[in-house]
């Protein structure tokens, strides 16, 4: 999981939002190098069916009416991050 499907599910998980919701804007609130969080913009977006970016959202065919924007803390992201392994390079090589 990469820091942006992070921020998603912390998206997710404050608000309540659907397994489909996909955060695809993220934007950095505050100055980046002291930022208060991420505001992350989504909706349920269905996949790319062709191209180079084949599976990924298709934020143009996006649903409407679940499109949102949520703050992510800088806090619930660094709880979030203990709470989920990343792979590290030790435990890729086990």
């Amino acid at each position: 999981m990469n820091n942006l499907d992070l921020y998603t599910h912390c998206a997710r998980e404050a608000v309540g939002l659907p397994e489909g919701w996909t955060g695809v804007i993220f934007t950095t609130v505050g100055h980046p190098s002291n930022s208060q969080g991420v505001m992350v913009r989504g909706a349920v977006c269905p996949p790319k069916t062709r191209g180079p970016d084949k599976g990924g959202p298709a934020w143009a065919r996006r649903d409407r009416a679940t499109e949102c924007e949520v703050f992510v803390s800088r806090e619930a992201f660094a709880k979030a991050r203990q709470a989920i392994p990343f792979p590290t390079q030790s435990n890729k090589e086990a």
